[in-house]
């Protein structure tokens, strides 16, 4: 004749513990998680979009416009207190001297380097356009900064580059505030 013994407090106390021990490891688990998106999205550059900036706003945010409509169009806005604007637009076939002649602007010396990613606007370009060539870069002399009202400082530091691949033409647009 077999009984069944209930089992001992001392196993019931272990089995209890354990369960216990599993949630507070899922839970840790999903903690981390959570703080890792979070994490990811607060330190993340962000991504170019269609609509970061509206169109209609590039004049104010990069002192220039377009002289005919960019065939595509891309923005993003990044920073906390210090706000960098980055403008990426792709010009119509033959668009770059009318372009360049409505806004005043001309090559700048090779070294002039436009601030901010340009390495992350050629990656944007690139997905724009998938299997382009090699990306030519020509700094551009202006766009003027965006003084305050009475001129005591800067509120916008701007700077803008060609960007030229296949035959393409497309400009990188930079302002960060301070």
């Amino acid at each position: 004749m077999t009984h069944d013994t209930p089992p001992s407090r001392g196993r019931t106390v272990a089995l209890v513990l354990g369960v216990i021990g599993v949630a507070a490891l899922v839970s840790c688990l999903l903690v981390g998680l959570l703080l890792k998106k979070v994490g990811d999205e607060l330190f993340a550059p962000a991504a170019w979009k269609a609509d970061a900036i509206a169109e209609a706003d590039f004049p104010k945010a990069f002192g220039v416009r377009f002289p005919s409509r960019p065939v595509v169009l891309r923005s993003r806005v990044d920073g906390f207190q210090d706000l960098i604007y980055e403008g990426l637009a792709k010009l119509p076939p033959g668009g770059k001297e009318a372009f360049l002649a409505a806004n005043g602007l001309k090559a700048a010396p090779a070294d002039l380097v436009p601030v901010s990613d340009l390495e992350s606007a050629q990656a944007e370009l690139r997905a724009q356009q998938p299997g382009a060539g090699a990306i030519t870069v020509t700094p551009l002399d202006g766009p003027a900064d965006l003084q305050s009202a009475d001129g005591g400082f800067v509120e916008l530091f701007r700077s803008s580059a060609l960007l030229e691949v296949d035959g393409e033409t497309w400009v990188y647009l930079v302002a960060f505030s301070t």
